[in-house]
C-alpha cells in the first residue's frame, strides 16, 4: 500500500527539524544504500523525503526496519549518540507503519461489509456510462487526493479497487459528498464535473446503504431512503436519482429525489397534514416564499444549468433550435428568470411535469433531458400546488 505523500513530507519535516538532523540523514542513507556516507555533497543530493520513500519500499514490515536499524547502530562509533538518534528515527518511521496497519484493518472491515454483487454492479454501471473516463478520473482523484490527467496512470488501477479505496477513505456518504464538492471547486468545467460527482454519489449510495444497514436501520427514524428506479412517463423511461425526503430546499444533500408518477410521493402525503391556507385572521401563517437564488443552486447541483435553461426555454417559448437565433434570446434570460416565469404561468405541478417531459421528448439527448426535467420538478414541487 502506498503512503500519502503528505504523511511522508510531515515525517521528513519532523526529522529535519531535529538537532541531530545530519546524523539522522546519515542513518537513513545507510539503511537505504547499504553503506555509510560522510560526503555532504552526496548526502545533500538526496532529500529526507526521498530516503523515507526508499525505506518504505525496502522494508516490508516495521520489525524488518527495526532489525536493520539495530544492526546498523551496533556497528557505529559513538553508540550512545547513535542510540538516541535511532530512537528518534524509529519513533518517527513507526508512525508510518502504524498508519498503514490501521488503514489495512479499515480496508478489511470495508471489504467484509460490502456485497461483491453490489460492488460489481455499481462498477459496471459507472464503466458503461458515456462519461466513464471522466467518472474514473474523478474517483481516482478523490481517492489519491490529487488531480491526475495521465490516462495511463488512471487506467492502471482496477475500478472496483478504486471504489473500495474511496469508501475506505470516506466511510459515510456525507464525507464523500464533501470531498467531491471540494474537488470540483478547484477544477475547470465545474458544472459538468458536479453532475458527474452527483452520478457517483447516486450509484455508490447502494454500497453505503448496504454497508450500514445492519447498524443504522433503527437510526433513520422518519427519514425515507429511496433507491434509483426506472420511472415510466408516457411509455418512456428515465432513471430517477436518489434523495432523502423530505428536507428544506436550501439544505439538500448531493443526491436528487425520486420522481415516481405511478404512486403518491412522500412529499404529497406530508402536505396533506399541513394546516389550511392562511386566512387574513391568521397573519402568523404565511405561504412559503420562493428564494429563486436557492432554487437555482438546488437545480445546479444535479444538472447542467445550460441544459435546464434550454429545457425551460422550450417549455415557455418554442422548441430549442441551436442553429437559429435562439442562442441570443437564451442569453438574455437567467435561470432564475425562466424558473420564475414557469411557476407563474403554469397551473399546478402536474401541468409543469407534463410540459417539461413533453419538451424533453423532442430535444436531443432524451435521457439527459428527462433527468433534468425530473430535477426541476422535484426542486419546485414544494412551492407549487398539486391540483
Amino acid at each position: 500500500m502506498s503512503l500519502p505523500i503528505n504523511l511522508i513530507n510531515e515525517a521528513a519535516r519532523h526529522l529535519e527539524e531535529q538537532e541531530e538532523a545530519l546524523r539522522i540523514k546519515k542513518v537513513l542513507f545507510c539503511l537505504c544504500k547499504k553503506y555509510w556516507e560522510n560526503n555532504l555533497i552526496i548526502l545533500n543530493a538526496f532529500s529526507v523525503t526521498d530516503l523515507l520513500g526508499e525505506i518504505w519500499s525496502s522494508y516490508t514490515t516495521l520489525d524488518d526496519f527495526k532489525t536493520a536499524l539495530v544492526k546498523l547502530i551496533k556497528t557505529l562509533n559513538r553508540p550512545n549518540i547513535y542510540t538516541e538518534v535511532g530512537k528518534v528515527v524509529f519513533h518517527c518511521i513507526s508512525k508510518l507503519y502504524k498508519y498503514v496497519d490501521k488503514e489495512n484493518q479499515q480496508t478489511a472491515i470495508v471489504v467484509q461489509s460490502i456485497d461483491n454483487n453490489i460492488l460489481n454492479s455499481v462498477a459496471l454501471k459507472l464503466q458503461s456510462h458515456q462519461e466513464k473516463s471522466r467518472i474514473k478520473k474523478v474517483v481516482y482523484s478523490v481517492c489519491k487526493k490529487h488531480w491526475e490527467n495521465d490516462i495511463e496512470v488512471i487506467e492502471s488501477y482496477n475500478f472496483q479497487d478504486l471504489i473500495l479505496e474511496l469508501i475506505q477513505h470516506y466511510p459515510t456518504k456525507e464525507e464523500l459528498q464533501k470531498a467531491l464538492i471540494k474537488l470540483v471547486k478547484n477544477i475547470n468545467k465545474q458544472n459538468l464535473y458536479l453532475a458527474i460527482s452527483n452520478l457517483i454519489v447516486t450509484q455508490l449510495g447502494n454500497l453505503y446503504n448496504n454497508k450500514q444497514v445492519t447498524n443504522h436501520i433503527e437510526e433513520e427514524g422518519n427519514t425515507q431512503f429511496t433507491n434509483p428506479q426506472f420511472v415510466q412517463v408516457n411509455n418512456s423511461y428515465y432513471i430517477a436519482p436518489n434523495r432523502i425526503e423530505p428536507q428544506p430546499l436550501a439544505n439538500q444533500n448531493f443526491g436528487t429525489s425520486v420522481i415516481d408518477l405511478s404512486a403518491q410521493p412522500v412529499i404529497e402525503q406530508a402536505s396533506q397534514s399541513l394546516p389550511p391556507i392562511p386566512q387574513p385572521s391568521q397573519p402568523e401563517q404565511t405561504p412559503k416564499i420562493i428564494d429563486f437564488f436557492e432554487l437555482r443552486l438546488e437545480i445546479m447541483q444535479y444538472t447542467i444549468p445550460l441544459r435546464a435553461k434550454v429545457l425551460l426555454f422550450s417549455v415557455l417559448y418554442q422548441t430549442w433550435d441551436k442553429d437559429n437565433q435562439d442562442w441570443a434570446m437564451l442569453r438574455s434570460y437567467s435561470l432564475e428568470d425562466l424558473l420564475k416565469e414557469l411557476i407563474q404561468n403554469t397551473k399546478n405541478i402536474n401541468d409543469i411535469e407534463s410540459k417539461l417531459f413533453a419538451a424533453s421528448r423532442v430535444l436531443t439527448d432524451f435521457e439527459a433531458n428527462m433527468q433534468t426535467a425530473g430535477t426541476i420538478v422535484e426542486a419546485i414541487k414544494p412551492f407549487v400546488t398539486n391540483h
